[in-house]
């Protein structure tokens, strides 16, 4: 088999994989809701499978929670840092400032240079 195919079956079984596990997830949490609400669910035992899946369900909100919580702890902090370099690229620096002045002494160097050849030598 080529390194081609196998990337491919991995990708395959990998996306059938995840599939499987929200699938199962969404399910979980549609008996999470059922039973919170009180509404009876389709099996006897779901009961039982639903109450050792609760402890799960709420370490994977938990987790998410964490996550969703270092997410926007690290959006502010890119936003800070944004600001930052929106303020400071406001301000010249020393290389705007001396190019600027490098700038008008090459205007001033040309004007010179035109006016010193118009200047009459004599006769011409």
């Amino acid at each position: 088999m080529s390194r081609a195919s196998l990337d491919a079956k991995l990708l395959v079984l990998l996306t059938l994989a995840m599939l499987s596990f929200f699938a199962d997830l969404s399910a979980n949490a549609a008996e999470e809701t059922a039973r919170r609400v009180g509404t009876p669910t389709e099996q006897a035992g779901s009961n039982a499978i639903v109450h050792s899946q609760a402890p799960a369900c709420t370490q994977v909100l938990s987790i998410l929670q964490q996550h969703q919580q270092e997410t926007s702890q690290e959006l502010r902090q890119i936003k800070r840092e944004l600001a930052r370099l929106r303020a400071s690229r406001d301000k010249p620096t020393l290389r705007d400032v001396l190019g600027g002045i490098g700038y008008i002494l090459g205007i001033f160097g040309a004007a010179a240079f035109v006016l010193s050849r118009k200047r009459p030598d004599g006769g011409s």
